[in-house]
């Protein structure tokens, strides 16, 4: 854990190039080798940031762009909300559309009143 919000920045962007080293390693190794099985592989997971708002992912992706000079490949970072889209449509789930939760309201919203609770 990091104390405050500069020093947690900073403890990502650490972690994040870490990731890189090690990731950029296997990946000079794997094309170095002729293994595209395993490019694909390094490729096709991402690493996930996964942030509370809009509006800290703007900001964690400005400072990643800012910290390594560059976009990376197969790092995305996500809100809470579209990472659990995406898992949902992994899965092969529907999206929820809040139907269901509007037709609780509904009912409970005609409870109170007299016309509409008969």
């Amino acid at each position: 854990m990091a104390a405050g919000a500069r020093a947690a920045e900073a403890h990502l962007l650490a972690e994040v190039g870490a990731f890189l080293e090690r990731r950029d390693a296997a990946l000079d190794a794997a094309l170095a080798s002729g293994d595209a099985p395993a490019v694909r592989h390094l490729l096709e997971r991402p690493l996930r940031i996964v942030v509370p708002s809009s509006s800290l992912r703007d900001h964690v992706s400005a400072a990643l762009l800012r910290h390594f000079g560059r976009s990376i490949a197969a790092v995305a970072v996500h809100t809470q909300w579209a990472l659990a889209l995406a898992v949902i449509e992994r899965a092969d789930q529907q999206r929820p559309t809040g139907e269901e939760l509007f037709r609780v309201l509904v009912r409970r919203f005609a409870a109170d009143e007299p016309l509409l609770a008969e």
